[in-house]
């Protein structure tokens, strides 16, 4: 349909968020972020952002949310931006002082929640020796009026890595490896799981009903009300889930599709290399059979 250069030095960002029509990204040869037509490729405009890659905005009908650093300039501050949707000005910037800073690579995009607020990870600092090895989870209050201005709600330090995941006022992180379960609000701790071998890595995706994580080896489905998982497969990679089909891109160059059925289904289906395997389980105790 199109093809739309743009300008950028050695970053690589996470996919294009596409919202009403419009394609955001991050770009530009010192940073930034770009507002294209959806249909046409053609630019809208482009904002100011720092000089950091590995993340792609968060949005809704008012504003574009982005968590970067701030520059190459020390003291290095993180910066959460609610950037206008009509101009791509910044309309609200909040200063994280307390900033880790491990390299010019987020790994993770903003999270934005149903009651005004938006979830971000700051891995873990490993430069200055004033950084610590400890990973933060930050809460943003990103309500914005006359008597609201966009701050920090509240941070948890631990072994935070990676993209946060929420679902149904429940966030989801990988905490050192594992799976923890947090109340949105607050960020109390509900529950957690680990795997039984192995350490979590990469993307986390929640339905209704169960929690889609992997290891290095290993996708799990994780049943949110017994907290264990109620199947797995032996295949990792980067996760998407669309149309009730699970997608895992493999670590070895092929791509998986798990068919997802509503939780009162009894039937697991897997479609992989053209072949589709159908196994039939208990409604509850979902967990699959080797393959």
């Amino acid at each position: 349909m199109f093809a739309t250069p743009y300008d950028a030095q050695w970053e690589t960002y996470l996919n294009p968020t596409v919202y009403n029509g419009t394609v955001y990204t991050g770009g530009g040869r010192y940073g930034g972020i770009f507002s294209y037509n959806a249909t046409s490729g053609a630019q809208k405009w482009f904002g100011y952002e720092g000089q950091y890659d590995g993340w792609t905005p968060a949005l809704d009908d008012r504003f574009a949310y982005t968590f970067t650093g701030s520059g190459d300039t020390v003291p290095i501050y993180g910066q959460f931006r609610m950037i206008d949707l009509a101009s791509g000005s910044t309309a609200y910037l909040v200063t994280d002082t307390k900033f880790q800073w491990s390299g010019y690579t987020m790994n993770s995009a903003v999270v934005l929640g149903s009651n005004h607020d938006a979830f971000s990870i700051n891995e873990p600092g490993s430069v200055d020796s004033g950084y610590s090895f400890a990973g933060r989870l930050i809460s943003f209050d990103t309500q914005a009026d006359q008597t609201h201005t966009p701050h920090i709600a509240w941070v948890l330090s631990g072994h935070f890595k990676g993209q946060p995941t929420l679902a149904n006022g429940v966030l989801f992180a990988n905490d050192g490896g594992s799976l923890l379960a947090m109340d949105e609000l607050t960020g109390n701790t509900l529950w957690a799981w680990s795997p039984p071998s192995g350490s979590l890595t990469g993307t986390m995706i929640a339905t209704d009903n169960l929690l889609f994580a992997s290891t290095a080896t290993t996708t799990y489905a994780v049943d949110l009300d017994t907290h264990i998982p109620d199947w797995s497969y032996n295949v990792s990679g980067n996760l998407a889930l669309s149309d009730n089909m699970l997608f895992v891109a493999g670590a070895d160059g092929s791509l998986y599709a798990f068919a997802v059925p509503e939780p009162a289904a009894a039937s697991v289906f897997i479609v992989w290399a053209g072949w589709l395997l159908v196994m039939r389980s208990e409604k509850r105790a979902r967990r699959c059979a080797d393959l």
